[in-house]
């Protein structure tokens, strides 16, 4: 039987190892690309290279090769036009200066809507199979900011989404939204959410996890990048009301940066202005099983996020037995019940955010039965039933796998 071909195209720098992988996209990626390289295909991936690294490097190992290609760097203010430059730069590169055209593919999985954009997407309409999975669309995070989407990106993406032979979506909200948007049948977008890292499943849980003690002690987490998108802003007067009545209350956000040096200084100045420096600690990129650690000494884990495609730091946290307290957003209301797993909050609201989360650290038998709830709950996300089915809509398990309507 001949040895299937399949390509991973990213705008975005994917890192050699997967636990340096700092978004639920780059590790859905990682983890997808190992799947059809232990399945036995040859596995070829085109992404770019981080800032100081060179350029146009191949990478071989066993039936895997990377190829790094340099960033264009845009410096348009506009995000959307920046990332759209971007994506317009890499297309020319791969076609213009790789053998990317010249190689039979059996399937070409496509990452984030920025990977794929003319004239790339004529030569996918060609390809015999191929997948896209965009983790956030342009589309998705404008309507979720209140933000004008430009119409050349808006058509695009739109063009993308006509091209492929089908597209995942990681949760029924964002399926919707593709279909509604876009005017894809909804038989040609497979739900496929990402899994959880079995390292989180080890932390204690229920009455083992002294949930006295860590209520005591008011650590919260909150796993996000510094983007507008995750609400971090939001936090400030949040841990400000907390600690009137917690006054040992403080976060840990674990995160890198995303580019929004505007969002980084708002966010700087509402610390301030809430007199709170103190008690916030931004502890960079992580890798899982640091997180894990991180939420073994946490109380309550806290995403303030304005919108979200599934939001896999939610699901980590409930794994590792954590409460929570987020935004109400349809995603993440698909698999979390206010209540039961902790408290859903409206968008920006500082004063119920605050008030859910006073309730937890005052309340830790609550906590403790929740941590039980959120385990189990957790353990519905499995990355080997993601890669079964991705691996299946590539064409490396007979029959193309076909969601019920």
């Amino acid at each position: 039987m001949n040895r299937k071909r399949i390509c991973f195209l990213s705008r975005a720098p994917i890192p050699e190892r997967l636990e340096d992988a700092c978004d639920g996209g780059v590790v859905n990626m990682l983890r997808m690309v190992q799947a059809c390289v232990t399945s036995g295909a040859e596995v070829h991936v085109y992404a770019t290279t981080r800032p100081g690294d060179l350029p146009f490097v191949w990478q071989h190992s066993a039936n895997k090769h990377v190829m790094r290609l340099s960033p264009a760097g845009s410096r348009l203010s506009n995000p959307f036009l920046r990332y759209l430059e971007d994506a317009q730069c890499f297309a020319h590169e791969l076609i213009e200066q790789t053998d990317f055209t010249r190689v039979q593919y059996d399937a070409i999985h496509i990452h984030h809507w920025a990977s794929c954009v003319e004239p790339l997407t004529s030569f996918l309409r060609k390809a015999p199979r191929t997948v896209f999975t965009p983790h956030l669309l342009a589309g998705e995070k404008a309507e979720m900011l209140s933000m004008n989407l430009p119409e050349a990106v808006r058509q695009e993406e739109a063009a993308t989404c006509q091209a492929v032979s089908c597209i995942i979506a990681l949760s029924m909200a964002e399926k919707k939204f593709i279909c509604r948007h876009y005017n894809i049948h909804p038989q040609r977008v497979h739900l496929v959410p990402n899994g959880v890292d079995d390292v989180f499943f080890s932390t204690p849980v229920g009455l083992q996890a002294n949930w006295a003690s860590r209520c005591r002690d008011s650590q919260l987490l909150c796993v996000a990048r510094i983007a507008e998108q995750k609400g971090l802003h939001f936090l400030p007067g949040v841990i400000g009301d907390v600690r009137t009545t917690h006054s040992a209350c403080r976060l840990a956000v674990i995160g890198g940066a995303h580019g929004e040096m505007q969002y980084e200084r708002k966010l700087d100045g509402e610390i301030a202005s809430a007199g709170c420096r103190k008690q916030f600690e931004f502890l960079g990129v992580q890798p899982s099983a640091s997180i894990a650690r991180f939420a073994e000494r946490a109380a309550v884990y806290v995403q303030p996020s304005l919108g979200e495609t599934q939001c896999i730091a939610i699901l980590e946290a409930m794994a590792a037995g954590l409460p929570v307290v987020a935004t109400r957003i349809p995603c993440i209301s698909e698999y979390f019940r206010s209540g039961i797993n902790g408290y859903l909050v409206e968008r920006g609201d500082r004063k119920a955010m605050a008030s859910a989360i006073t309730h937890l650290l005052s309340n830790p038998d609550e906590c403790a039965a929740i941590s039980i709830r959120n385990r189990n709950a957790a353990r519905n996300f499995s990355w080997q039933t993601a890669k079964d089915n991705t691996l299946a809509c590539l064409g490396l398990h007979g029959e193309e796998w076909k969601m019920a309507a």
